[in-house]
C-alpha cells in the first residue's frame, strides 16, 4: 500500500487499496448510494402521484366521460342505497360531500369515492360496472385534477 516508501500510508493510498474490492464487486458505494437515492425519488414521486390523483387520470386515459343519462342512472342507484342519514329530508349534497371526504381535505379523491360507493353503499359491479363507475368519476372530476371539489359537485360542465 505504501507506494512512495515513506513508511506510512496516506488516506489516498488507503482509499485506493479499499476501492480495489469495490471494483470487483460492481458498483462503488457512491454509485450504490446514488441508485438508492434515485429509487427513493421514484417511490416518492409515485406516492405523490397517487396522493394527488394523477395516477387515476393516467389510468383512465381516453375513457369517455359519462353522458347525462348515465349520470342520472348512477345518481338514482347511489341515492337508493344511501341510508347514512336517518331523515332523508335532512340530507344535503354538502353533508354528503363532507361525509365522503374522510380525511377532511375539502376534496374527494378517487379512493374515497370508490370506498364510499363500493363499501359503504354496497353498490356491486353488477349494478355499477367498473367502466361506468370510472366514466362517472371522470365526469365528476370536471377539471381532471384527480379529485372532486365542492365547486365540481355543484356545477358539472356537461349538465
Amino acid at each position: 500500500m505504501d507506494k512512495d516508501d515513506k513508511g506510512f500510508i496516506t488516506s489516498g493510498e488507503f482509499g485506493h487499496f479499499m476501492r480495489l474490492a469495490s471494483r470487483k464487486s460492481g458498483k462503488t458505494w457512491k454509485e450504490k448510494y446514488a441508485a438508492a437515492q434515485q429509487e427513493r425519488g421514484r417511490t416518492s414521486r409515485r406516492e405523490a402521484a397517487v396522493h394527488a390523483g394523477r395516477d387515476i387520470i393516467e389510468r383512465l386515459g381516453n375513457l369517455p366521460r359519462a353522458d347525462k343519462r348515465t349520470m342520472e342512472a348512477v345518481s338514482i342507484i347511489l341515492n337508493s342505497n344511501l341510508t347514512i342519514f336517518a331523515i332523508p329530508e335532512q340530507r344535503t349534497w354538502y353533508k354528503l360531500f363532507k361525509h365522503i371526504d374522510d380525511n377532511d381535505t375539502g376534496r374527494i379523491d378517487y379512493r374515497e369515492f370508490k370506498e364510499f360507493v363500493r363499501e359503504e353503499l354496497g353498490v356491486d359491479y353488477v349494478k355499477l360496472p367498473e367502466d361506468t363507475f370510472n366514466s362517472v368519476w371522470k365526469t365528476l372530476d370536471d377539471d381532471g385534477s384527480g379529485h372532486i371539489t365542492v365547486a365540481e359537485v355543484r356545477v358539472p360542465s356537461n349538465q
